[in-house]
């Protein structure tokens, strides 16, 4: 991501910050398609409690995020979330027409619930993940891991050894066991279920999904999809 700063004032550390973060949210978010960042100054929309922190720009692909009197980890978030709209962009959430004037998140449905992913993965689990990331480790591919031994082991895949040798007593040498006999079974055993292999990404969704929809239950209008 190119990132431009057109503000007097000093961004290294976000800047750094972001130079791990952006592939780790893209990772996630799986958008293939780059985008810009700037940094932008307004005092005057500073002091309005509802003036703007950030937009994303669908025909250019770009990303602006206002700095004034802010935390790092505040504008974290905001660039999170209009990452999340560049993914919908190249995904063609906005292809078609609607209107984005004040209010467009109340008027039309499918915005809203684009919105409603902004919010959920941008200001929420892709900063907090992140940061879990950087203090304890890459917790969401830890448990991405867990899972998928969890999905080998069920579908029969083993690992190597499977018990073919025991270790005896401490300083003796390991000694074979003896060879377990197997009945033949009286039916015929059913086949095994195919592997699906799940990236990162796949896990990442299916752990927000029913978050997103319960949230959609409260805060999405009866009627919309």
């Amino acid at each position: 991501m190119k990132i431009t700063n057109n503000t007097n004032r000093d961004m290294s550390i976000l800047t750094k910050t972001l130079e791990s973060f952006v592939p780790y949210a893209q990772e996630r978010l799986g958008y293939d398609k780059p985008c810009q960042l700037f940094f932008e100054s307004d005092e005057e929309n500073s002091k309005n409690i509802f003036g703007k922190t950030a937009y994303y720009d669908p025909a250019t692909t770009n990303i602006h995020v206002y700095v004034d009197d802010r935390h790092d980890k505040d504008m974290l978030r905001s660039i999170s979330h209009e990452m999340v709209h560049h993914a919908q962009n190249c995904r063609g959430e906005f292809e078609g027409a609607f209107e984005m004037e004040e209010g467009y998140a109340q008027k039309s449905p499918h915005l809203r619930n684009m919105e409603a992913e902004a919010y959920l993965l941008g200001n929420g689990f892709l900063v907090r993940d992140f940061e879990d990331s950087v203090k304890t480790g890459d917790l969401v591919l830890q448990e991405w891991k867990k899972e998928n031994k969890k999905m080998l082991k069920a579908a029969g895949v083993t690992g190597q050894g499977g018990g073919e040798q025991e270790q005896v007593a401490e300083g003796k040498k390991a000694v074979k066991a003896e060879p377990k006999v197997v009945e033949k079974p009286t039916k015929p055993a059913e086949p095994k279920k195919p592997i699906t292999k799940e990236t990162i990404k796949d896990h990442y969704k299916t752990k927000t999904k029913r978050m997103y929809e319960e949230l959609k239950k409260r805060f999405v209008k009866k009627g919309d999809k």
